[in-house]
């Protein structure tokens, strides 16, 4: 939520929504965020106001946007394992 004038239009539509209702979806988020009394239930919480988007896809677009937003602390946090993961390799000439 502390990056949504940046992002609160990407997550919109990352939670099927459509661009021009992130305001919309920034009153649910804001209003989850201060009723909730039980964390596991917040992406399903946010998904059944939005109009029942799963909440696994809630998740997701969650994940995705934070990881958009916050790339450097991605990067800090994966870099112990970089050495591990299959990385794709770059074509010769593209």
């Amino acid at each position: 939520m502390s990056a949504w004038d940046s992002f609160g239009g990407k997550l919109s539509v990352a939670l099927l929504q459509r661009f021009e209702n992130a305001d919309k979806v920034q009153q649910v988020c804001q209003s989850v965020r201060t009723t909730n009394m039980d964390p596991h239930l917040l992406f399903a919480q946010v998904g059944e106001r939005l109009g029942l988007v799963p909440a696994l896809t809630v998740a997701a677009a969650f994940a995705n946007i934070w990881a958009q937003a916050y790339a450097e602390a991605v990067k800090q946090t994966l870099a112990p394992f970089l050495s591990y993961l299959p990385m794709e390799k770059a074509e010769v000439g593209a």
